[in-house]
């Protein structure tokens, strides 16, 4: 399994609840469903992980840029992969 960093997104910046949050594809290199995705927090360790959930690069990219786009933290990107993504 390899994990691409996609980008980094910062909220509350310069405050006490300040969070780093590092979205990525997840690539499993094997046969079967290939891709997923991750998403996680570096000030709580907190990290949520959505595997083999399409053969379709083109669809996961999509995916991690609405996850970004949208600052899904580790705790809903379970939801919004699965009820808002339709994965």
């Amino acid at each position: 399994m390899t994990k691409t960093e996609i980008c980094r997104k910062i909220t509350g910046l310069n405050q006490p609840y300040q969070k780093t949050i590092i979205y990525s594809v997840v690539d499993e290199e094997d046969e079967g469903i290939r891709y997923g995705t991750s998403v996680k927090c570096i000030e709580t360790d907190t990290e949520a992980v959505a595997r083999r959930l399409t053969d379709n690069a083109d669809r996961i990219d999509a995916a991690v840029d609405y996850l970004a786009t949208n600052r899904v933290s580790p705790e809903d990107m379970e939801r919004t992969v699965y009820k808002k993504l339709k994965f």
